[in-house]
């Protein structure tokens, strides 16, 4: 049973309890963790001619956010120096050890955060074992760049019930495109793996979107469906027709899907400049954004667009 079948079903079916919308970042804060380093109390005048003698022998590339040097915390008049991992086995690096004999220095074991704080109260906090310099954290990872209002919410929870009301009529997967604008469906379709193996919800449904797009531009055009589409600037995500905006595909929509997508589904949102991704199942098997901890296409740095992805479940006992 699906599509026309399915509608009816669907038009008188519940919408199922869904869970609170949980975001999936692009990868997860850091937690603290301490690294064991070897640090040398010396004068503040040796400060500089021992960094730069251990940038050499033991740089702090893997600590970038780490500062070398910091001032002694019980003796005003002296700075403490990183010098070295504490080695697993006996004896330093044969560099180190030239440099800790050369300058008599006694040294001590400190912890040492060995992440990168993701926020500026991480930042305060971790600091307090040892000095840490602060970057902008990742923007995926703040959340204000993903909190939503009680009205998205709703709107999102309404969007999300209809699509998996539809995917249980169907017994397949239904992927709807949402302009978060106008709240509008844009298209809503159900995978057909038995028509196609590439049918899945995403591709029909992307497929459906650039359809009426493509009946827009040749309507403005003043052409038939039969004329062609007129070409498009190549990579342009929003292009100017008669004055009014035309999205490149699924710019700035939103897209709502039963369950998770695979990669193949996944980088063709990505390729479609999606703005956010919703679901309900996770597919530990093949999904692609997270859903239970595995593979996210959203952190992929080298990408040239990212897309939020909210997952919202079915309340307990409604599986």
């Amino acid at each position: 049973m699906c599509d026309s079948q399915a509608e009816a079903v669907c038009a008188g079916a519940p919408a199922p309890p869904l869970a609170k919308p949980r975001v999936i970042p692009a990868r997860d804060p850091p937690t603290l963790q301490l690294a064991r380093w070897y640090a040398a109390t010396i004068p503040t005048s040796h400060g500089g001619i021992l960094t730069r003698a251990l940038a050499g022998p033991c740089p702090l590339t893997a600590l970038h956010h780490v500062k070398r040097i910091r001032r002694h915390p019980q003796d005003a008049a002296a700075l403490q120096i990183l010098v070295c991992p504490v080695p697993d086995g006996e004896g330093l690096p044969e560099g180190v050890s030239a440099i800790v004999q050369e300058h008599s220095l006694s040294l001590s074991e400190v912890g040492v955060p060995e992440l990168a704080p993701a926020t500026r109260a991480d930042w305060a906090g971790w600091g307090a074992h040892w000095p840490l310099t602060w970057r902008a954290p990742d923007p995926q990872l703040q959340p204000e760049h993903v909190a939503l209002d009680p009205a998205e919410e709703t709107a999102m929870r309404q969007h999300l019930a209809a699509v998996v009301v539809r995917a249980d009529a169907c017994g397949a997967n239904v992927c709807a495109v949402v302009d978060p604008f106008t709240d509008k469906v844009l298209a809503c379709c159900t995978a057909a793996p038995d028509v196609h193996p590439l049918q899945h919800a995403v591709m029909l449904a992307v497929e459906a979107v650039a359809a009426g797009q493509r009946a827009r531009l040749q309507q403005e055009e003043g052409g038939s469906a039969q004329d062609g589409c007129p070409k498009r600037p190549r990579l342009a995500e929003d292009i100017m027709l008669h004055g009014a905006p035309c999205p490149y595909l699924c710019t700035g929509y939103d897209v709502y899907l039963a369950v998770e997508p695979c990669i193949m589904c996944a980088m063709a949102l990505v390729h479609s400049r999606a703005r956010r991704v919703i679901f309900c199942d996770a597919d530990a098997a093949g999904g692609a954004l997270g859903g239970t901890g595995g593979l996210r296409l959203q952190a992929e740095r080298s990408l040239n667009h990212h897309y939020h992805v909210y997952h919202l479940a079915r309340a307990c006992g409604h599986a």
